[in-house]
């Protein structure tokens, strides 16, 4: 990886550190097999742009879609995940839902 990928990686895995909710669900995205991963970021990509986020939120999903990039976020996690603890199972809510009407 590029030290600017590096610097990237350590940024998200330093807020998956302080927010377990998000560990958790990086965790999961990233152990998705690429074509899934990446289909699934880019639905989360075009929520998120309907919302007007900023871009560096949308840069960080682009980064998501690279495979060395999520092997390593998920290699780190696992191990966390490991040492720290066992996941509860409970399904979180990564998007709010949108009104219907």
């Amino acid at each position: 990886m590029e030290a600017a990928t590096t610097e990237y990686v350590d940024v998200i895995l330093q807020v998956a550190a302080r927010d377990q909710s998000i560990a958790h669900v990086l965790r999961e995205i990233c152990t998705l097999e690429g074509a899934a991963r990446a289909a699934a970021l880019g639905l989360v990509a075009a929520h998120l742009r309907t919302r007007r986020v900023d871009q560096a939120v949308l840069d960080c999903i682009a980064m998501l879609r690279q495979d060395a990039v999520a092997r390593r976020i998920a290699e780190v996690l696992r191990g966390e995940l490991r040492s720290g603890g066992e996941t509860s199972g409970e399904m979180i809510e990564v998007l709010p839902p949108t009104s219907s009407g």
